[in-house]
């Protein structure tokens, strides 16, 4: 019986992803996105689990499964995201953009590295989500979780974390496109007709494809991501052979630090760059991450954490707007260039034509695609760093 569960599990894993995928431009998807959606199927099988287990029925899913499908997933996922990021285009970024953006960057580490201290003590792996929160608000969530893989953080907090993020992130995104710059006009500039980005080039939105088709290329890109997980893994064992203790504190720590470093490293060599698949297939895998940690959380942690974490991210995200704000504000920052580098930096490339759409600024459209690919990159080592220093 449990070898049979597995299966379905297994099965359920990728299946389920490639079908949200196939039915994007559902309602449901349209409505929580791709990553809410596999985290509220993953939290409905969690909950048929739990309501099982409350009837009287014995009943678990394999944890093993859940969790090894998942560090597999992301391991993966991170080189594929990486690829298809052209950082030479970070050049053609005029000096307010790459002002604003690294003014949301300093923003969000001192704003979350006060809320570790002053709040994020107060419950378990508190000051570990402040680190992951650095990697969520620079680049996406690929660089939460794989901060919350490298420094340790549990399954639950991370899936729970992820929840949150979702309701902290959807009510701010509408804040974003209605009320943001109604609002900060009266405290930043207005836009003056000047350049964002300098020179010609190709930027394109990878993360809005809606094609996908599998060819030699992308073979060999997910070989690739596939050789640099064990690479990176390799280099963990041949670290916990060295220092002694437990195989898993070296392990995955390496597997998602080596991904990222080698995963930028590939992105220089152009025919892996120029695979229009990569961001997709990196997508589709974060997908099953999240599904496959979602589907395997103890909803009997979910009332004493889950309030305590939306707090928490909330804080986070509201003191780094407000900080930003002033931040520009001292640099001479215009309204419509603060809005996009920090959805860029809030929410990841994905995000960003809509909001330039709504704020009727299309020159800021490509500087705020390559500053949410750039977050990818420097992401998970910002918030590493932090957890660490602190």
């Amino acid at each position: 019986m449990n070898t049979i569960v597995a299966v379905i599990q297994l099965i359920a894993i990728f299946l389920v992803p490639a079908l949200i995928l196939r039915f994007r431009n559902g309602p449901v998807t349209r409505l929580a996105g791709p990553i809410g959606t596999a985290y509220l199927l993953g939290m409905v099988v969690a909950l048929g689990v739990w309501l099982l287990n409350l009837s009287g029925v014995e009943f678990s899913l394999n944890a093993d499964v859940g969790e090894i499908g998942s560090y597999v997933a992301i391991g993966v996922a991170i080189p594929l995201l990486l690829f298809g990021c052209n950082l030479a285009q970070v050049k053609r970024l005029t000096r307010p953009v790459v002002l604003s953006y690294s003014a949301l960057a300093v923003s969000v580490v001192l704003v979350a590295g006060v809320t570790s201290y002053v709040y994020g003590h107060r419950f378990q792996d508190g000051r570990a989500l402040c680190a992951m929160a650095i990697g969520l608000y620079t680049g996406g969530t690929p660089n939460f979780n794989a901060i919350g893989m490298v420094i340790g953080a549990g399954a639950d907090t991370i899936a729970l974390g992820n929840l949150s993020d979702m309701i902290i992130g959807g009510l701010f995104y509408v804040f974003i496109l209605l009320l943001a710059k109604p609002l900060l006009r009266h405290v930043l500039k207005a836009p003056s007709g000047e350049l964002y980005l300098s020179g010609e080039g190709d930027t394109v939105n990878m993360d809005a494809m809606a094609d996908f088709r599998l060819h030699r290329g992308l073979v060999r890109n997910l070989l690739l991501a596939l050789g640099c997980t064990l690479v990176s893994a390799g280099a963990g064992v041949v670290v916990w052979v060295i220092r002694g203790g437990t195989m898993t504190d070296f392990l995955v720590p390496a597997v998602m630090i080596g991904g990222t470093i080698l995963g930028i490293a590939a992105s220089f060599w152009k025919p892996v760059r120029e695979v229009p698949e990569n961001t997709l297939a990196g997508q589709y895998l974060i997908l099953v991450f999240s599904f496959a940690l979602a589907s395997c959380l103890n909803l009997s942690r979910l009332s004493s954490d889950f309030g305590r974490i939306v707090l928490l991210l909330g804080i986070i995200t509201v003191g780094s707007f407000l900080v930003h704000m002033v931040l520009c504000r001292l640099l001479g920052i215009d309204v419509d260039c603060m809005l996009v580098t920090m959805t860029a930096g809030l929410y990841g490339p994905a995000f960003v034509p809509a909001v330039t759409r709504q704020i009727k600024n299309d020159a800021l459209t490509a500087p705020g695609l390559i500053c949410g690919a750039a977050g990818y990159v420097i992401g998970t080592f910002l918030g590493v760093a932090l957890f660490y220093v602190l």
